[in-house]
């Protein structure tokens, strides 16, 4: 078998895959038109659109990339996989052009327009300059953009690896792998943070995206606390992102070699 990458054996599993996941792809839209018509329904905030859409583009992602995984694992699916006329890396590179570089436009061409159409027939009121060019295209629309990709090019890989990993309920196994760890950062930041100073507890506020650390004063007073926010300094908010870039580059190498372990 020829081990080169060929540009055309790459496109053939392209359309591979969308043929085999049309139903899906069907079914993820009709969810999201759904979220979308009844979020317009009760709220006229073109803010709080956008807002959700990181949380809905992680879960559509992921829901994708465990169902393609998942195919490759499980070893009915996997057995036709290995007879097909392609390289690893052409199998693997093919998955992930489709589940990062086609899906991450396509969802943003679809989302937002949808979104912004329902809003428009259920609040005619409301101008259209005001939906299309809202307040949050700024500093905090960039900030919440960079965290949007930072969050999925890490669960992403995340999934990728559980669906090499596991035979079946791929998807569920890591959404509980994603709440895992959550709770767990949560709770050692719970712990740490206290010690640091004894005027810090656990709330921090955009530390991925450059925004200020906020916390609330440890002793209780009366009536309502304010919290209290301080900026790092820059260099601390670089190196956080590059830590999170190497935790998804760690994470695709595992889900490569975990792929090559079932000489797929």
């Amino acid at each position: 078998m020829n081990t080169e990458f060929s540009m055309n054996r790459f496109w053939r599993l392209i359309i591979l895959h969308l043929g085999e996941n049309r139903k899906l792809f069907l079914v993820i839209m009709g969810v999201v038109s759904l979220f979308l018509i009844y979020l317009d329904i009760v709220q006229d905030n073109v803010v709080l659109i956008f807002l959700l859409s990181p949380i809905v583009l992680c879960l559509s992602g992921c829901l994708i990339t465990a169902n393609f995984y998942g195919k490759w694992s499980d070893f009915s699916q996997a057995s036709y996989n290995l007879l097909l006329p392609a390289t690893q890396l052409e199998k693997f590179l093919a998955v992930v052009f489709f589940s990062v570089v086609l899906f991450i436009p396509c969802f943003i061409l679809f989302y937002f327009p949808i979104g912004l159409l329902f809003l428009h027939l259920f609040h005619p009121s409301i101008p259209i300059a005001d939906m299309i060019f809202f307040r949050f295209l700024d500093d905090s629309f960039n900030r919440i953009t960079l965290n949007t990709f930072l969050a999925y090019f890490v669960l992403q890989p995340l999934f990728m690896t559980i669906a090499a990993r596991f035979k079946k309920h791929q998807f569920l196994i890591g959404a509980l792998a994603v709440v895992f760890i959550f709770s767990f950062v949560i709770m050692m930041n719970t712990l740490i943070l206290p010690n640091l100073s004894h005027r810090l507890a656990f709330n921090y506020t955009n530390f991925m995206t450059g925004g200020p650390v906020g916390y609330y004063p440890v002793s209780l007073q009366k009536g309502k606390q304010v919290m209290e926010q301080f900026n790092l300094q820059a260099w601390v908010y670089t190196a956080n992102r590059i830590v999170y870039l190497f935790i998804a580059a760690g994470l695709y190498l595992a889900a490569w070699y975990s792929l090559k372990e079932r000489k797929i």
